[in-house]
């Protein structure tokens, strides 16, 4: 139903600036600007959509977009249940997403073409490659799952999470979503958060209609 769910931490700027109507005011009544407004996009391959962010919750690094005008999305079910028994110790875990990284120019050929897109184009579109739309996927197993202070129960895996994967689902070989990625410890070798997605059940089911599925 064009619903998404992904971090707070990815989309809170723009989250913080559609909420500064006195900031947009000034900026409007200075003539800096005709108009002000920040606009999030979601890509399915190339096709690129606007977003509207409908929830950003203030207990977990979580928020929900609405996806304008799509049909007939891939879409994934969510775990209603993340525990021991579920995602025993060494039970296999797949991380799939974007990671920044995976953008850097590998050649002097690409190097260039990336120069380009900067300075061509109004479209966001224009500012990529096509293998940029290309998700990534890590696997990995399960460490442990545990309940830490202010950030409620986290999923503990060694499948790599780095920058631009934040959002991302960590789902099981039956493509279950377990959790949304979240952090990862600079430095140390293997050790990956996110957040377990069975927490987030009331403010899900709150904010999307209808709720989504869930098994």
């Amino acid at each position: 139903d064009g619903y998404a769910i992904t971090n707070r931490h990815v989309v809170e700027d723009a989250w913080e600036f559609q909420n500064a109507r006195q900031l947009l005011r000034e900026i409007t009544e200075s003539g800096s600007y005709d108009r002000v407004e920040p606009t999030i996009w979601v890509f399915f391959g190339e096709k690129q959509y606007n977003a509207e962010i409908v929830h950003v919750s203030q207990k977990y690094d979580l928020a929900i977009l609405k996806i304008q005008n799509l049909e007939q999305a891939p879409h994934f079910a969510l775990s209603s249940q993340v525990d021991d028994r579920e995602l025993p110790r060494g039970h296999k875990v797949y991380v799939l997403g974007f990671p920044g990284a995976a953008r850097t120019a590998l050649s002097e050929q690409e190097l260039q073409v990336r120069h380009a897109q900067e300075e061509v184009g109004t479209l966001v579109s224009s500012k990529f490659a096509p293998a940029d739309f290309q998700y990534s996927q890590h696997d990995g197993s399960i460490s442990k799952i545990a309940h830490r202070e202010s950030v409620g129960t986290v999923v503990q895996h060694n499948a790599d999470i780095n920058p631009g994967n934040s959002g991302g689902p960590l789902v099981t070989r039956d493509g279950r979503v377990f959790a949304i990625n979240t952090w990862t410890v600079q430095g140390a070798s293997g050790i990956h958060f996110s957040v377990a997605i069975d927490q987030l059940r009331d403010e899900i089911n709150q904010h999307i209609n209808p709720p989504p599925i869930w098994k």
